[in-house]
């Protein structure tokens, strides 16, 4: 009798030792270490930690993890040459950035050069044509006064300070045509270099989405049963999504086989904008921690106990 006890006792150690890391919430972990080449500091790395956790937690609505400060269970930051690329990255992308608004600014700057001709020109052209009925009219006078046979000297005095009026008219809309072609040759200038900025812009976007966009096995972190690594991020949406996978590698949640989820193995760089669980994930989530049945209940409670002690 005994020895099938102490059967039984040892297969149900056995059968707890192997399925213990099923679903084992709520995990308690703490901040590890943090490489000193990484940029952030403990606060904001316990803010990112928490805020994965989060997202796991709100949708189930249960305590998934708890923050103890003599857990067993760590989370490392680990800078290798997967952040180094990540740096590198982010450089480029903030060059890349500084280069857009330099070309916003660049178009800008002709979009006013082209409102400022084509108000000149819009002038330019009621002061030509108001010009050119003035002309008319003086050139009917002139030879209305010669088939006459010629102007007495107040009428002549009349028509001549109508004509040097008239050139002096001239002379100015010369130059404001000399003006208008040199800016629309400016204009023109202007808008060739724009298209050159705009086109080496575009060949450098080109470059970069070669060399970061593609996706990529998920190599940010890892959980390796009683820690969890960080390796690489970009920012804090990276960081919160990182984690936020690893968590489900806690949880005891594999990848799943859907693009855009949190848990699918590559990484998609859209999913970081927005870190959040996919209805995948959930039903991940559900079939490993709550579609046990009895042996999900016999974990629970030996969990409960060992805690106890």
């Amino acid at each position: 009798m005994l020895a099938l006890v102490l059967s039984v006792s040892l297969a149900g150690v056995q059968w707890y030792q192997t399925t213990k890391f099923i679903c084992p919430a709520p995990i308690e972990y703490r901040l590890g270490t943090i490489g000193e080449s990484f940029d952030v500091t403990p606060s904001e790395a316990k803010a990112a930690i928490a805020e994965a956790a989060d997202l796991w937690e709100k949708k189930v609505d249960k305590d998934l993890f708890i923050y103890t400060e003599d857990a067993d269970f760590t989370i490392n930051f680990i800078f290798d040459e997967r952040q180094e690329v990540a740096n590198a990255q982010t450089n480029d992308r903030d060059r890349l950035d500084a280069i857009a608004e330099q070309n916003d600014a660049f178009r800008t700057q002709i979009a006013q050069l082209q409102n400022t001709y084509e108000s000149n020109q819009a002038t330019f052209a009621a002061k030509r044509d108001a010009y050119d009925v003035d002309l008319r009219a003086y050139n009917d006078r002139v030879r209305q006064v010669n088939d006459r046979g010629g102007a007495g000297r107040d009428a002549f005095a009349l028509l001549e300070e109508e004509r040097i009026s008239l050139e002096r008219i001239s002379n100015s809309l010369q130059q404001e045509a000399t003006s208008l072609n040199d800016l629309a040759q400016q204009l023109n200038n202007l808008s060739n270099e724009g298209n050159r900025l705009i086109d080496t812009y575009n060949q450098e976007v080109q470059a970069y989405n070669s060399e970061y966009g593609e996706a990529h096995e998920f190599t940010q972190g890892d959980y390796q049963g009683g820690e969890i690594n960080v390796y690489k991020f970009s920012d804090n949406n990276e960081l919160v999504a990182v984690l936020a996978h690893e968590f489900g590698h806690a949880l005891g949640i594999n990848h799943i086989e859907e693009p855009g989820a949190l848990m699918y193995y590559l990484l998609d760089d859209e999913l970081f904008d927005a870190p959040t669980l996919a209805a995948s994930d959930i039903a991940a989530y559900q079939a490993v921690c709550e579609d046990q049945g009895i042996a999900g209940s016999i974990r629970s409670i030996i969990r409960q106990l060992i805690s106890q002690f």
